[in-house]
């Protein structure tokens, strides 16, 4: 029985880092854009949320990101990786507009 029971434990523990995420919260301080496409968000603790051409979502995000900007408000970035905020990050997912 204890065997069934790790067994069952070890399935479904095994797929959690794949599900795991970063959110970086924060007021955007800077938006800059390049003439290849790229955008990147900057937040006040140094974390980078960089938007990718062909991103779906990219005009999207952008938009709330000048809404946050200019109204002062604070944006929640979610990134794919468990890494740390306060860099650039290039596994960015998705946006709050807090």
């Amino acid at each position: 029985m204890k065997r069934l029971l790790v067994a069952l434990a070890l399935l479904i523990a095994a797929p959690a880092p794949a599900l795991a995420y970063t959110e970086c919260t924060g007021p955007v301080t800077r938006i800059w854009a390049d003439d290849a496409g790229l955008v990147w968000v900057v937040m006040n603790d140094g974390t980078v949320a960089k938007l990718l051409p062909g991103a779906t979502s990219r005009e999207t995000w952008l938009s709330m990101a000048m809404t946050a900007l200019t109204t002062s408000r604070t944006i929640t970035a979610r990134f794919s990786g468990t890494q740390a905020c306060g860099a650039e990050r290039t596994d960015f997912v998705g946006m709050y507009l807090n």
